[in-house]
Parts: structure tokens; sequence; C-alpha cells
């Protein structure tokens, strides 16, 4: 409940981080499709790249509070929230 909690905060406070290696509000990680964000982030904007820095894709976190990562190929990508947030999260 404290790691969640300080994701919440860090959402809230919108101060910048350069990255965070584990960013703990989303679940499940590792997944196989949809990954799940609290409250505080719903809306927020995201960028998704590969390991190599790419662009893979962006968008919005939508109301139900999630991103569909289904289409991508399995492999370990970087979700970054709001220009702010870098997350590792692992796609089987």
């Amino acid at each position: 409940m404290k790691k969640l909690f300080l994701f919440v905060l860090l959402c809230l406070s919108k101060q910048i981080y350069a990255q965070v290696e584990t960013f703990v509000g989303n679940l499940p990680n590792p997944t196989t499709g949809y990954v799940y964000f609290p409250e505080s982030c719903y809306h927020m904007d995201y960028k998704i790249f590969d390991m190599k820095g790419k662009l893979i894709n962006h968008g919005r976190i939508n109301s139900l509070g999630y991103i569909n990562l289904s289409t991508l190929p399995s492999g370990i990508y970087l979700i970054k929230l709001e220009n702010q947030f870098v997350n590792k999260i692992i796609k089987n």
C-alpha cells in the first residue's frame, strides 16, 4: 500500500523526475495486455518507448485507467507519463 500511495503522490505533485526505475502504480507487471493506473493518473498523456528509445505509441490513459499493450510484441518498454515519469513495463 505504501508504494501505491507514493505513486499517487508523485502523480499529484507534478514534480519532474528524470527516471523512476520501477514505477509501482501500474499493474500487472509483467502484463500480456492491459496496464492499469490509479485514478489520479486517468487522462494523463503517455508515450511508450522501446529500450532503444524509439517511440512506439502515444495517447492518453482512458477514463477506466488503462493502456492496452496487447498489440505490442513481447519485450521491455518504457511508459512515460505527462513528460515526467518513466516506468519500465514487461510485456509477455
